[in-house]
């Protein structure tokens, strides 16, 4: 709902000329900073217009029409006899000292000149100064208000003289003025001037109206009576809603489609030049077709929290076409709806098809729907590793590598046919935790028994008949039936309305000083590599580049409004020399940087493995989701070798050394004895170096320990958090919580503050930008698979020694 505003004033108005009511230069940050303090115009109060009557003229009545957006503002002010004159303006503001300064000038060749400095909650001051070019008289304006008890009182004084020419005569003017709220939106408003008059009047305020009424002393009384439209909601005597349903055979259902990858990073507005690959038939199934969208995780849950909050909601009706993003983020939305749910709401879900893992999320709704013909692909999780060595020794590809152990498994697909007992092993391990969760999630969703459930899963996947017989679905419809089945609920009428009617308003601030207490939330997201970040037009990075995220932390650590840091992972790893820098910018903050120590506090996402833990190491707390792939400590190096492909093809290569080992890199030769030895040599020392650097930041684990359940072994959060390679169960929310809980910030009392700061799309730009790849191919299905997968493998021209998790995994 928007703001509207009535204010009406009846008045000699001695105090003030303005026509949008203001009382004081010093606290002038509405329409009344047109024609007072032009510094009020930077206080951003969104969009506001309005008109005043003023009948302070002893000739004739003047109607002024104002207009204030942002840091601009305009009027125009007509009179009886239909003459106008206008004011237009400008405002900037100085964030570091609250300091505000404007401009204006009017039709009557007035300049005025205006500063507002707000340095504490309870102090502004003002300072115009008035030169009109023709008459070239000068007046000035110094102005104080205070507010002792906060913005239940507010207290203002207003020192003036109109022409600086005749200062010597010291003829000061002055007005003073009090402002009381007796309760919210209830006001009572006093004041006084040099001529001896009095001022007193009320204000009644709710989110919808405002009036003011004021009178005074005067013999004769001259009203002001003024209008007022803003955009922002002010707090104010609270009255029904009238979307409140007092009717009981009426309900507000919510509807939103569902049809995203979801991903951690804000999802970018501003389009590059990106090609994407339509559904062509007949090799829809290969392409994926269509346009991929994507959708911030955390806005996404922001938005359920706020409508399960919200008591005019009673139930959503999700429309659920696709949903992607990794397992832990689907168990982060589907513990959401849960959370909804359990407030005593409804959830119905409609899909033409339920995939494998939209059913975690799926599974927590109260009734679901398919077409017949349709079904349910609830069949378990599915573990392959393709592996391509045998493919590469027919060509004459060879890639050589050194492992700090078995487990440290990355390159096996290329250098093995078959999986390894260690790989077996690791993998038993991580995937019987993800299964645990997968299977405690749809029992919990649908009131099973874990036993139960696990018995429904086996018997899949399920035609629609099938599902409606085991409870998966309630029934099928057609979607036009659906449309209008779900105008009654339980005999009751349905009110949709969309999810946007719920989001947070923009509120109009009332203290002098806004609450700056800002928590950082860093994005780490995509393989480690050296140099900057990289990311597609809308999804998320596909790279994490070391001189982005340093900078990103460097520069929320010495904003002082900053008071600490979330770092919010979604990585396999990647460059050990890359990781080793941010590792460093961490530890500046956590420890080596005295002046501006800050919480910071690591979240990780659906993986943050090997370099992603590395670079979560030295956090002051570390949290994960139960279904987080973590862990991997281990080095991994190493190369392809194409000599066998090149002499297959027949090409030769000589060369002349200088140097013993001047070959080295050489790729038209394999590695001998001794120059294997140098390579694995330097995996040992970059895996001290990574024992070292997770026993110093864990403190419960020295180096011989955090080797046990290191070289190259993957955990989930669950059993991370038993081996104390993790703290705390969590998601992004609970890490936030905690970081401010550290900080000594009260829950709600900060913003959030998002980095790495999204670069401007400047045009069309066929390399790589910070942040922004204008130019890339974005694919969905078989070949986003494939696209996925040659992302994953190791970049050992971008550095040598890799700590990369050892699959890439995917639940179909």
């Amino acid at each position: 709902m928007k703001r509207l505003s009535l204010i009406i004033i009846l008045s000699g108005l001695a105090f003030s000329n303005s026509y949008f009511s203001g009382l004081s230069h010093a606290t002038s940050d509405n329409l009344d900073a047109i024609d007072m303090n032009p510094a009020g115009l930077g206080i951003d109060r969104g969009l506001q217009f309005g008109l005043g009557i003023n009948d302070q003229f002893e000739n004739s009545k003047r109607v002024g029409l104002g207009l204030k957006y942002k840091k601009y503002g305009a009027s125009i002010i007509l009179d009886e006899e239909g003459a106008y004159d206008y004011i237009i303006g400008s405002a900037s503001y100085f964030p570091k000292a609250n300091l505000y300064f404007g401009q204006t000038y009017s039709s009557n060749k007035d300049l005025v000149t205006g500063l507002i400095f707000r340095p504490y909650i309870w102090l502004s001051t003002g300072l115009t100064h008035n030169y009109n070019i023709n008459d070239e008289i000068n007046g000035l304006r110094f102005s104080t208000a205070f507010k002792p008890l906060g913005n239940r009182l507010t207290v203002s004084v207003d020192l003036f003289h109109d022409n600086l020419s005749k200062i010597k005569e010291l003829n000061f003017s002055y007005t003073a003025n009090i402002n009381i709220r007796a309760m919210n939106g209830i006001h009572f408003i006093a004041g006084y001037n040099d001529h001896k008059e009095a001022l007193f009047g009320f204000s009644l305020n709710t989110s919808s109206l405002n009036f003011l009424t004021f009178g005074n002393r005067s013999k004769t009384l001259r009203p002001n009576i003024s209008f007022r439209y803003s955009s922002q909601i002010q707090s104010g005597i609270k009255i029904p809603s009238l979307k409140k349903t007092t009717d009981k055979k009426v309900l507000n259902f919510v509807n939103l489609t569902i049809n995203h990858v979801f991903i951690e990073e804000p999802v970018k507005t501003k389009k590059g030049f990106n090609i994407q690959i339509p559904d062509i038939n007949p090799f829809s199934s290969l392409l994926g077709g269509g346009q991929i969208k994507y959708y911030q995780l955390q806005d996404f849950i922001d938005k359920i929290e706020m409508i399960t909050a919200n008591d005019n909601v009673d139930g959503i009706v999700i429309n659920l076409k696709s949903i992607g993003g990794g397992i832990s983020k689907l168990m982060d939305i589907r513990e959401a709806l849960q959370n909804f749910k359990d407030s005593g709401k409804k959830i119905i879900i409609y899909a033409d098809y339920i995939s494998n893992s939209a059913y975690i999320v799926a599974s927590v709704a109260d009734e679901i729907y398919i077409p017949e013909l349709s079904g349910v692909d609830l069949r378990g999780l599915h573990i392959e590793v393709e592996f391509y060595k045998d493919l590469l020794d027919t060509i004459g590809i060879t890639y050589e590598v050194e492992q700090i152990s078995p487990y440290k498994s990355a390159m096996d697909p290329f250098i093995r046919s078959s999986m390894s007992a260690e790989m077996k092993e690791n993998l038993g391990q991580l995937f019987d935790d993800i299964y645990n969760d997968y299977v405690e999630a749809i029992s919990k969703g649908r009131g099973w028994t874990l036993e139960h459930t696990k018995k429904i899963i086996d018997g899949g996947p399920y035609r629609e008949d099938e599902a409606i017989e085991v409870g998966l679905i309630t029934n099928t419809i057609y979607p036009d039936e659906f449309k209008k089945h779900i105008k009654k609920y339980n005999n009751k009428t349905v009110v949709s309305l969309p999810l946007h009617t719920f989001e947070k308003k923009d509120e109009y601030v009332e203290h002098w000083v806004e609450n700056k207490d800002k928590i950082a939330v860093i994005y780490a997201i995509g393989g480690i590599q050296m140099g900057k970040s990289q990311r597609g037009s809308k999804g998320p990075s596909s790279v994490m580049g070391n001189e982005t995220i340093t900078r990103a932390i460097k520069t929320a650590r010495m904003d002082k409004n900053v008071k600490g840091i979330v770092l919010r992972i979604d990585s396999g790893g990647g460059s050990a020399l890359s990781s080793d820098l941010m590792w460093k910018e961490i530890y500046n903050t956590t420890v080596s940087d005295t002046k501006n120590i800050k919480p910071f506090v690591a979240s990780m996402s659906s993986v943050a493995a090997s370099g992603g833990y590395y670079i979560a190491c030295q956090a002051d707390k570390i949290m994960a989701s139960s279904t987080t792939v973590t862990g991997s400590i281990g080095v991994i190096s190493g190369r392809p070798n194409f000599s066998g492909l090149k002499s297959k093809l027949g090409i030769q290569s000589e060369g002349i050394k200088y140097g013993k080992r001047s070959d080295y890199y050489s790729g038209n030769k394999l590695w001998d004895t001794e120059e294997r030895k140098i390579l694995r040599d330097g995996i040992e020392h970059v895996y001290g170096k990574f024992l070292k650097r997770v026993s110093d930041g864990r403190n419960a684990l020295d180096s011989l320990e955090v080797h046990e359940i290191g070289i190259g072994k993957v955990w989930s959060g669950t059993t991370a958090k038993k081996i104390n390679l993790v703290d705390e169960i969590g998601n992004l929310e609970d890490a936030v919580n905690l970081t401010a809980e550290i900080a000594g910030l009260e829950k709600g009392q900060f913003q959030i503050d998002e980095y790495p700061k999204q670069g401007r799309n400047k045009g069309f730009n066929f390399g790589r930008n910070e942040m922004n790849i204008p130019y890339s191919i974005e694919f969905s299905g078989s070949l986003k698979e494939i696209q996925e997968t040659l992302q994953s493998i190791p970049n050992f021209e971008n550095d040598l020694n890799q700590m990369v998790i050892p699959y890439r995994i995917i639940i179909h």
